[in-house]
């Protein structure tokens, strides 16, 4: 079963990312490189020798038409570059499901982008 994930940097859960992922027999692995969620993903994949695709947002890259500059301690960013690369993860796979384990606005815009798109959604949630 391919799947994407997606879910909040703060996500501390690892065992929960990993028997979710293991009990759904995923068997390629989508996500998209951040902390948290997508990190636990990531590491079951590797752990478990599944095939997995990194989709990284690109926050540096600034020269988007949508692009919508903010700075931070770390310089400017595009803050819609998470969002770009979620939908990006979605057209690329319109046929995986999407898991989304606790998150904030990027990982519920996600859920919405994808339930929209009326992919097959599996929210998880801390017991």
């Amino acid at each position: 079963m391919k799947i994407i994930v997606t879910g909040g940097r703060k996500c501390g859960n690892e065992g929960l990312v990993y028997r979710t992922l293991s009990n759904m027999g995923c068997t390629f692995l989508i996500q998209g490189g951040a902390a948290g969620a997508d990190r636990h993903a990531l590491n079951w994949a590797i752990d478990n020798s599944v095939k997995h695709h990194n989709e990284e947002a690109k926050w540096k890259d600034l020269t988007h038409e949508d692009a919508r500059i903010k700075q931070s301690g770390y310089g400017d960013y595009d803050a819609e570059a998470g969002n770009r690369r979620n939908k990006k993860m979605l057209d690329d796979h319109p046929d995986a499901v999407v898991v989304a384990f606790p998150g904030g606005s990027g990982t519920a815009a996600c859920v919405r982008e994808a339930k929209k798109r009326k992919m097959h959604v599996v929210e998880i949630e801390y017991p």
